[in-house]
């Protein structure tokens, strides 16, 4: 059967047809990632993300990109970029470090200490895990746990002194015996 697309109404038909078609292609398509807490997915027409590598160089994409609205303290906009990373890959402790200290900075208590239980199961051995452990509990006011936090990222590594004095997060653990002790080497 040959259209005839003299008529206006068979024309329309297919334009409609032709429009459905591709939605339906752009919803199955695997370069299409949904995007943690975003209502709409974002696209990379360029890249395969049915590739773990492809994965993996988007999430520090986004990773790098929330970097940049991190130290512009732009919390927000960070959170974002670190969702969209992790929804390329769960794998990363970077990701989960950085996305807790902007979910700290908008104090987002519940989100953030959700985010380094995840960071734990990942990497309990990293000492910023541990140091921003210690903001979250100085932050929420548990300083007995906060203080012990501090001192598991010392103990695992962690040897920026200069942190302590300059951190507001850690403000309220500063008064504690502890936490002097930590701040002179002990």
């Amino acid at each position: 059967m040959k259209l005839d697309f003299s008529d206006g109404r068979v024309l329309g038909l297919v334009v409609i047809l032709a429009a459905i078609g591709v939605a339906a292609l752009v919803a199955s398509d695997p370069r299409t990632v949904p995007s943690s807490g975003a209502k709409t997915a974002h696209t990379h027409p360029e890249m395969d993300h049915s590739s773990p590598e492809a994965q993996r160089r988007m999430a520090i994409y986004h990773y790098n990109e929330g970097n940049q609205h991190l130290k512009a303290g732009q919390w927000t906009r960070a959170v974002d970029q670190y969702a969209m990373a992790l929804a390329h890959n769960t794998e990363l402790p970077q990701v989960y470090l950085n996305l807790s200290t902007a979910l700290l900075k908008q104090k987002k208590f519940k989100e953030a200490l959700s985010r380094l239980r995840r960071l734990e199961q990942l990497a309990p051995d990293l000492p910023e895990l541990h140091y921003n452990l210690a903001c979250y509990f100085a932050l929420t006011g548990n300083l007995e746990e906060g203080v012990q936090a501090l001192e598991n990222a010392f103990r695992k590594g962690y040897n920026n002194r200069a942190d302590l004095d300059a951190d507001p997060d850690l403000e309220a653990l500063r008064p504690l015996p502890r936490f002097k002790q930590l701040r002179h080497g002990g």
